[in-house]
């Protein structure tokens, strides 16, 4: 059996299920999205949505990270070359920071760490 689809399937939710698991509290979600073993396309799903309820928060409090949230959405949302981008990581810190993968990690046959700043 493939990996991927193993993962998927242990984990107890397909892609299928994104609404569902959209759904999830805000603090759950903040959990997944950076749970190891989880699916990548999961914790993207899962940190995606923990970075819509932050910025929104931000905003409305005039937060001194929503600058970083900005640059983390925007991060996010270029889709200006090399593929689909996925918010696998996303700190709570002050600052948050993040990590952000390029293709499919739970197909990938190849990963490499290319880049880190800070």
């Amino acid at each position: 059996m493939d990996r991927s689809v193993y993962r998927r399937n242990r984990f107890g939710v397909t892609p299928t299920d994104v609404a569902d698991l959209q759904a999830l509290p805000i603090a759950v979600l903040a959990q997944i999205g950076n749970l190891e073993g989880a699916p990548y396309w999961a914790r993207g799903v899962a940190n995606r949505r923990v970075l819509d309820a932050r910025l929104e928060a931000a905003e409305r409090m005039e937060s001194p990270d929503l600058p970083a949230l900005r640059d983390i959405n925007a991060s996010v949302h270029d889709q200006s070359h090399l593929g689909k981008r996925t918010l696998i990581a996303l700190t709570a810190d002050s600052p948050p920071l993040a990590a952000i993968s390029i293709g499919d990690l739970d197909t990938a046959t190849n990963v490499r760490d290319c880049c880190r700043f800070g």
